[in-house]
């Protein structure tokens, strides 16, 4: 049977606010397959920091069907970013890969002032846009007058 190999990652948070922030990512590579996987590797394309791995429950530097090694990774964003890492490993002659996409939302920033307060009523808002286009008109018309 050849090697497999799988990785789950899981940002935390999944969201941030305007201007960004914090984010750490938790890796989990685990081999599902039965004969144990050597020259285990992950690299992601947008966090590099990469902790080394943890698990490795009998210290014999293979991943062995049933362990789980965590690798994690902290990256500051400013806006909402997909990357995507990849875990490597080879047994019996063959490599094995497996990549995990993840997306962590940023707020898009606060819209500026229209001018509308969120408190006025749906009525008052109708009755300044009125009030607007009622001025407007007006001076359409006179100006219109004026120029014939």
């Amino acid at each position: 049977m050849p090697p497999l190999i799988d990785l789950v990652k899981v940002p935390t948070p999944l969201f941030l606010p305007a201007g960004g922030g914090s984010v750490k990512y938790t890796y989990l590579a685990t081999n599902p397959g039965t004969v144990g996987l050597s020259n285990v590797s992950l690299v992601d394309n947008k966090c590099t920091a990469l902790t080394s791995a943890t698990g490795d429950v009998n210290g014999n530097g293979l991943l062995d069907p049933g362990e789980g090694w965590v690798y994690t990774c902290t990256k500051n964003l400013t806006a909402t970013t997909t990357n995507t890492a990849t875990v490597t490993g080879s047994a019996n002659g063959f490599t094995v890969t497996h990549a995990s996409t993840a997306t962590v939302a940023v707020a898009a920033p606060k819209l500026p002032n229209t001018g509308f307060s969120p408190e006025n009523s749906i009525l008052a808002n109708i009755i300044t846009l009125a009030g607007i286009l009622a001025v407007s008109i007006f001076f359409y018309f006179a100006l219109r007058k004026q120029t014939n």
